[in-house]
């Protein structure tokens, strides 16, 4: 698999940017599973699979080592809104951005479907499945946005395109 080059795709897009990803045909997509909500896992690739398009999901932690193996051609990122000479986008976009950065892969942003709530409770992190995996004492930081400055941004795309 990691001779295949894929476009890898983060957050919760518009109708558009899937019409036009679906014109893509033969491009190979990643999806991270979206901790901590699972929005990859559970809403992303259940709307690829009725696309007719069959994504390869990845742990989030995944991510750096596709970009290592030479396996990701293209991030696209979806954004709520463009802060000064920042994104506002879905946790975890900011990694992505500077591993691709690193990597000199192109950065691409896309408007997001629908804005994402700034955090979630700490037993979205403490509880995977029903089950706690978390030992009890600890605290959480449980942001679910954050800062991706322009910089590591090839383009922002404001059609979906």
């Amino acid at each position: 698999m990691s001779n295949k080059k894929f476009l890898l795709i983060y957050g919760l897009f518009s109708d558009s940017f899937y019409r036009n990803l679906k014109k893509k045909r033969g491009e190979g997509i990643l999806v991270p599973e979206g901790r901590p909500l699972l929005e990859g896992a559970k809403q992303i690739c259940k709307r690829l699979l009725k696309l007719g398009i069959k994504p390869t999901l990845i742990s989030d932690n995944m991510a750096g080592f596709c970009f290592y193996q030479g396996m990701v051609k293209e991030v696209h990122l979806a954004f709520q809104q463009i802060k000064g000479n920042n994104a506002i986008c879905k946790i975890g976009s900011l990694g992505l951005s500077v591993c691709a950065g690193y990597h000199h892969v192109p950065v691409y942003l896309h408007p997001a479907a629908k804005k994402t709530r700034a955090s979630c409770q700490p037993k979205d992190i403490f509880y995977f499945a029903g089950q706690r995996i978390a030992p009890l004492g600890i605290r959480a930081y449980t942001s679910l946005i954050e800062e991706v400055p322009l910089k590591y941004i090839t383009e922002v795309k404001r059609n979906g395109k």
